[in-house]
């Protein structure tokens, strides 16, 4: 333990911001007023990036893979999550069924291939709630 005379002090970036006096800046203010006023205009012109997956980078290579493998898979590989949510797990579980039997009812007409993943989840779920 430090002695009470003894104060350590270590001065930090938000501590010189604090620091500064800005009713004796009237610069700063005045950037700081024009910078606000601007940035009303400019706000209106921000957009979310539709596509995320252009956010990555790629190289050419795995471009030309990822064409191939679209190519060569068409729609198939396309993934569907679906989540059933309830006041408590029982409830959740209670609608997880029914959708379940939906989406079984769905495969034997032949409207879609049920992945292993989903199937797999969901007796992981049930042996939970058994636990």
């Amino acid at each position: 333990m430090l002695p009470p005379d003894k104060e350590i002090t270590r001065i930090t970036f938000i501590d010189r911001i604090a620091a500064i006096d800005f009713g004796k800046k009237r610069w700063l203010l005045t950037g700081l007023a024009f910078a606000g006023v601007a940035s009303i205009f400019i706000s209106n012109k921000v957009t979310f990036e539709k596509d995320m997956n252009s956010l990555n980078y790629m190289s050419e290579k795995i471009k030309d893979a990822e064409k191939h493998l679209v190519r060569i898979s068409g729609d198939n590989l396309k993934s569907v999550y679906i989540v059933s949510t309830g006041k408590d797990l029982n409830e959740a579980l209670k609608w997880n069924r029914i959708a379940q039997r939906k989406l079984e009812a769905l495969k034997e007409q032949g409207k879609f291939n049920l992945s292993q993943e989903s199937d797999l989840y969901y007796l992981q779920i049930q042996s939970c709630r058994n636990a």
